[in-house]
């Protein structure tokens, strides 16, 4: 295969998968801390996989105001937002990898290293999901970081990023059945914290 003509068959597969070229990153981290506990604020339809693309589950909905289990989570950036660099500034970040995905396991290891990133003034950086307390992932050069966004004086976000927030749902005995889309007018938290 020609490379123009593999370029566009990955532009083709990228498109879709319901990503914008370039954009795709997805964790498994949610936008807060502690464990998650959801009751539906309306009926939920659920899907065999994480996406509205995909076919419903035959027969399965969350009723309204029923509490669920779940097994996994996927935060999914759609777009992402647009941080613009105002003036020279060197941030500490954590650094981890050029990567499309995060796991938890991976998001929580000791494998990624704090370090210095400096930034020019007129950098733009790809704002790609709130974290959790102030943290933010974002992607520089192919890169993805967290970082504090304490450290916004610099940095003011120009564009907040579009993404969605997937949970895989299961029955009372841990059994899987499927994916529900999660966004704060079709859920309650009914979070704990993890002290």
């Amino acid at each position: 295969m020609s490379k123009p003509a593999a370029v566009i068959a990955i532009l083709v597969l990228t498109i879709s998968m319901g990503l914008s070229p370039g954009y795709g990153f997805e964790s498994e981290t949610w936008p807060e801390e502690g464990v998650a506990h959801f009751r539906a604020k309306r009926s939920l339809p659920v899907y065999e996989e994480s996406s509205t693309r995909s076919p419903m589950a035959a027969g399965k909905e969350i009723p309204k105001g029923s509490e669920f289990n779940f097994k996994k989570m996927i935060y999914r950036t759609i777009k992402p937002g647009l941080i613009s660099v105002r003036r020279p500034t060197t941030i500490t970040v954590r650094s981890l990898g050029r990567i499309e995905y995060l796991s938890k396991e991976d998001y929580y290891s000791d494998h990624h290293p704090d370090k210095k990133l400096t930034l020019q003034a007129g950098d733009s950086l790809e704002y790609l999901q709130y974290r959790a307390e102030g943290s933010i992932l974002i992607r520089v050069a192919g890169i993805v970081y967290e970082f504090d966004t304490t450290e916004f004086e610099a940095i003011p976000v120009d564009q907040e990023p579009i993404v969605e927030w997937w949970v895989k749902v299961t029955d009372n005995r841990g059994k899987e059945i499927g994916w529900a889309l999660s966004t704060r007018n079709r859920l309650r938290s009914l979070r704990e914290h993890i002290e």
